[in-house]
């Protein structure tokens, strides 16, 4: 169980704190390699290039320098006591703002549960989860705000102005952080839906053939347990529900079109008896075979 670290007693945290930081050139020892307590943190890298281990996650961001600068976003969450652990330093500038909360900070502004969004709920629940992102116009205008306040600001309310830019970054990236979340999941939506295609293409080129589950998703590239849940999510019916309305389709084309026998539609469509043909028939057409063949049906 991981151990959550407390603030010190008589330092209560703040929920949200905005800082800046600038550097002419880096080093391993300008930013002291440490351990950092739990925290929910965004460093937003407005010029330069840091590279460091997070226990054994690699970051590399690099958000150029002087005409070719592209500022780059770094969102992680640590649920522990965490050792950073700097690579090296260069002899160009770096220029980031951080934005830091604690790993409570829902709690701490009583938010209930019911009132969370999924996404951001997932995001904080793991050690290390991270996001990279490309800041928008707003949120580097506010970290130009965090970076350069006005000089009259003094005291507390140079402190409550961060404070209040601080909360601005928070938003802007709770927002970010849900539509990363959405995003992936209709990536991986839409990735599902196009190999349910697949799947069912498959088995209508393959109707006349004897179909096992274990074939079907070993030939259409899925796992049995994957194919029977997101198929039936997909068309609202099982894999062979779908096989045998399409085999009864089959049969009933074949019956108005070349006026085969009732025995022969039965075999074409998989059925054994004659008479277990003409009741699934008539559940799914509402009327009985001969009368179709015959012209006589609905």
């Amino acid at each position: 169980m991981n151990r959550k670290v407390a603030p010190a007693p008589g330092h209560p945290r703040k929920l949200v704190q905005a800082a800046s930081a600038f550097w002419p050139q880096t080093s391993i020892e300008t930013v002291k390699c440490s351990r950092v307590r739990p925290k929910l943190e965004t460093f937003v890298f407005l010029e330069g290039q840091q590279s460091f281990w997070l226990d054994g996650a690699y970051f590399d961001i690099d958000a150029g320098h002087g005409a070719s600068c592209c500022p780059k976003a770094l969102t992680f969450v640590l649920d522990r006591e965490t050792e950073i652990q700097l690579l090296r330093g260069t002899a160009k500038p770096l220029s980031k703002v951080s934005i830091v909360s604690p790993v409570t900070w829902l709690e701490e502004m009583e938010v209930e549960k019911g009132a969370r969004s999924s996404e951001l709920a997932d995001f904080m629940s793991g050690h290390l989860n991270h996001l990279v992102w490309e800041p928008g116009p707003d949120v580097l205008a506010l970290c130009n705000q965090i970076s350069q306040p006005p000089k009259w600001l003094t005291g507390e309310m140079r402190e409550l102005y961060l404070s209040a830019r601080g909360l601005d970054m928070m938003l802007a990236v709770c927002q970010r952080i849900g539509k990363d979340s959405m995003a992936g999941a209709l990536k991986q939506s839409r990735n599902v839906r196009v190999q349910m295609e697949k799947v069912r293409s498959f088995l209508i080129a393959h109707l006349d053939e004897e179909l096992h589950i274990d074939r079907i998703a070993r030939e259409t590239g899925t796992s049995v347990r994957s194919l029977q849940r997101q198929f039936r999510e997909q068309f609202g019916e099982t894999v062979f529900d779908f096989v045998r309305g399409s085999r009864l389709d089959k049969a009933r084309e074949a019956l108005l079109r070349d006026r085969i026998s009732v025995n022969e539609a039965a075999l074409l469509a998989g059925y054994k008896t004659q008479g277990s043909f003409t009741t699934a028939f008539k559940t799914r057409y509402g009327d009985v075979p001969t009368r179709l063949r015959d012209g006589r049906g609905r």
